[in-house]
């Protein structure tokens, strides 16, 4: 007898420990298609067909992303990893684009690369989460600001969110009540909700400043749908209790003392500049030099002031992201920039007094002119256009 109840725990044990790791593993191959579905969409924004007469357009299947095919042609593609079964990187997958300008309706050929006989790639599941969650994906493999080690675990807490919310069989409802749909906000995972109750989840570690040992809570009206804010009227999830009240305390005193450290430099410029200008003995080249260095200093850390007081200070205007806080990073960004090349338009013209001791003073300050204010617009315009037209990149004042 107690050898058959050890025989009966093991086998509760083992289906308990197969079936996690079955869903941890659809989980991965969902986050990998997920990835494949967003770069194809991607692929087929930034690469439109001209003239779609005669051609099939963009597709993805769940499997492979298929460019656009001439009618009566067959698409090619390599084999993905993600196929079950025992499958064939060296091989290739085929797709059909049929008279009407349309894919076959039998879909990817994909015997090539997998001898499984069920290759459903779950493309309405994906579809789903896209039109659901799509804004609140972590899409990037790293962050934009270099948290990578935070941002590995948000993807980590998205898949976990996959195997053990957003993937799971829907629950029947034998009282047809109202409940809030399961959902991914981008920082934690919300479980289906009954309606007129509240949901709570731990706070995430990933996001700094935050307690993780607290609670967040995101309420379901009674109606079925979400909470949200009376401000934006986006769904909204209560992440206040997560703040860490000392930490927050310790951030608020170094920006104070970062503001109070460029203002005391501001006034120490200004003076100075003062100075320069009020003397007439100082108006010479070299004093020229010297005073654009140091309006250069007065221009950066004014915007840097701004910036501490009215984006760092205020986390809604970092949420809500608008086009004055996107312009004030640039301006900081230039002018930094011409800190340091008016830096070295003074070495430049002391190594110019020294070696070429003949040369024109007024013909180079105008190189320096160039130098100092023109030069950093090329890159910085640069900058601000990639960043731009890159809506990842575009978020959280930059």
């Amino acid at each position: 007898m107690l050898v058959r109840l050890h025989s009966l725990l093991g086998l509760v044990l083992l289906s308990l420990i197969s079936g996690s790791i079955s869903e941890s593993t659809r989980s991965e191959r969902i986050f990998d298609q997920l990835r494949l579905m967003r770069a194809c969409a991607h692929r087929a924004l930034h690469e439109p067909l001209e003239n779609t007469t005669g051609m099939c357009d963009w597709a993805f299947d769940g499997w492979a992303c298929w460019e656009p095919t001439a009618v009566g042609a067959t698409a090619r593609a390599p084999c993905t990893t993600l196929l079950p079964g025992p499958h064939h990187t060296a091989g290739a997958a085929t797709y059909r684009c049929v008279a009407d300008g349309t894919w076959d309706e039998g879909g990817a050929n994909y015997v090539g690369c997998t001898s499984a006989a069920d290759i459903d790639p779950e493309l309405e599941v994906l579809q789903w989460i896209v039109r659901e969650i799509g804004d609140f994906i972590p899409w990037e493999m790293g962050s934009s600001r270099g948290e990578n080690i935070l941002w590995e675990e948000k993807i980590s807490d998205f898949k976990m969110c996959l195997a053990d919310v957003i993937l799971k069989p829907f629950p029947y409802r034998a009282d047809n009540g109202s409940y809030c749909p399961r959902t991914w906000d981008g920082w934690s995972c919300w479980d289906d909700t009954p309606a007129g109750s509240t949901s709570y989840a731990p706070c995430p570690r990933f996001v700094a400043g935050f307690a993780s040992h607290r609670m967040a809570h995101k309420v379901c009206n009674p109606d079925g749908t979400w909470f949200r804010h009376p401000t934006t009227k986006h769904v909204w999830s209560n992440y206040t209790a997560c703040v860490d009240t000392l930490d927050l305390e310790f951030r608020n005193v170094v920006n104070f003392l970062y503001v109070g450290g460029y203002f005391l430099s501001l006034v120490a410029l200004l003076i100075s500049l003062f100075i320069f200008f009020y003397f007439r003995s100082l108006r010479c080249r070299r004093i020229t030099i010297h005073k654009n260095l140091f309006s250069s200093f007065i221009m950066n850390n004014l915007c840097w002031i701004l910036w501490y007081i009215y984006v760092i200070a205020q986390s809604q205007v970092i949420e809500e992201n608008p086009i004055w806080c996107q312009v004030l990073h640039v301006l900081t960004q230039y002018f930094l920039v011409c800190n340091y090349l008016w830096m070295f338009c003074e070495g430049l013209y002391l190594h110019t007094l020294l070696v070429m001791a003949f040369i024109t003073e007024e013909k180079i300050l105008k190189w320096f002119l160039m130098i100092g204010w023109g030069f950093p617009l090329f890159p910085i315009i640069g900058y601000a256009v990639a960043r731009g037209m890159d809506t990842e990149l575009s978020k959280m004042c930059w």
